[in-house]
């Protein structure tokens, strides 16, 4: 390479991921791969950079070896933080956050009465003789009545009906028809049983609770009480929150994001209202390179550097520390979008090779291409 254009960009690459990087590095106005290093150590980068003392721009991720290599080189350089590595760190911010204060799965609060009609337990097959027989009972005091209402004595009540007098004056007494259904005496655990039912426990745990606030009634009632809590109760199915929340608040093309929650469930924002924070945070950060307003930038981490959100606290902590590079890529139309191609064109050329060449053919087949 005779020389270098004094605009280029700078990433690493992986000779081995997670363990061995090269530095790739290109010309930002041709789009033209200029060299690749061994290493992305700072040093050998400050090295190379010094061999080209035209160069003026260097567009980078958020490296803080490059950084230093770059003003180790020349402080007069102009470093451009690329966006897209800005953005990419936002939305790990977002995520980490999204995962720490929302639960990954949620089910949405019940909707329980506690003071509800009194507990009744349904007629047994055993009961059916005894109603038939209330209902008979029933229909000989309306006669009663209307006999007594039509003139009849009690002697001639008693008589008719064949009943004695005594009994007459009993059925004359009895105004309101007797209730076949029989009102529960352990109505004290109905708003027990309803919350140990709303909490999921099983039945066993349950009976454990109640007897140890006094019941003493049979495992069948119980079991009915518990089977009738459980019918009223109106399930909720729990909703799984991570990556939902984190789409809507990603979402840049729809801008009415407070619907999107309340679609979710009526309460969500009632239960996690700090939500609505953490997405006027994010959708006002993307604006500000969509308007490519460095001095927005400035005012938003102003804004928001006391956030309640920690994982934005040390985002905005590293944009500090690398604020020029930020600021610039804010504003200056470069990034390291030109090294996407020329990156997967080495790694094919790697692949190609694996095993069988050094370095410096794996250089030379990339830069010298027929």
């Amino acid at each position: 390479m005779k020389g270098a254009l004094p605009f280029v960009v700078i990433d690493d690459f992986a000779f081995k991921k997670r363990f061995t990087y090269g530095t790739i590095i290109i010309d930002l106005l041709t789009h033209q791969p200029l060299d690749i290093l061994p290493t992305r150590e700072s040093s050998d980068v400050t090295a190379w950079l010094k061999r080209y003392p035209d160069i003026k721009v260097v567009s980078r991720d958020g490296s803080k070896s490059y950084a230093k290599a770059i003003k180790d080189a020349s402080p007069d350089i102009k470093q451009v933080g690329d966006r897209w590595h800005i953005l990419k760190q936002l939305f790990e911010t977002v995520k980490q956050t999204i995962r720490t204060f929302l639960p990954k799965k949620w089910v949405p609060p019940q909707k329980y009465e506690l003071n509800a009609e009194p507990i009744k337990i349904s007629p047994r097959k055993s009961d059916h003789t005894r109603i038939q027989n209330e209902e008979k009972h029933w229909n000989r005091i309306k006669l009663v009545h209307q006999l007594k209402s039509e003139g009849f004595s009690i002697a001639a009540i008693s008589r008719k009906v064949g009943i004695t007098r005594q009994t007459v004056y009993k059925d004359l007494k009895t105004t309101q028809k007797p209730s076949h259904v029989r009102e529960s005496k352990y109505q004290a655990y109905q708003a027990l049983i309803l919350n140990l039912v709303k909490d999921g426990l099983s039945f066993k745990k349950i009976e454990a609770s109640c007897r140890e606030k006094g019941y003493k009634g049979s495992v069948s009632t119980l079991n009915t009480l518990i089977a009738q809590a459980r019918r009223n109760q109106k399930r909720e199915r729990p909703i799984f929150l991570h990556q939902r929340i984190l789409k809507i608040v990603w979402d840049f093309q729809k801008k009415d994001h407070k619907s999107q929650f309340e679609q979710i469930h009526p309460d969500f924002l009632n239960v996690f209202p700090d939500i609505l924070s953490l997405d006027q945070m994010v959708s006002s950060f993307r604006i500000i390179f969509k308007n490519k307003e460095s001095s927005q930038l400035l005012e938003w981490m102003e804004k928001y550097q006391t956030n309640k959100f920690p994982f934005f606290q040390s985002f905005i902590a590293g944009l500090k520390e690398d604020l020029a590079a930020v600021l610039n890529g804010v504003q200056e139309p470069w990034s390291n979008g030109v090294t996407e191609g020329q990156v997967n064109r080495l790694k094919n050329i790697k692949r190609l090779m694996y095993g069988r060449a050094n370095f410096d053919l794996l250089k030379k087949r990339f830069l010298y291409k027929n």
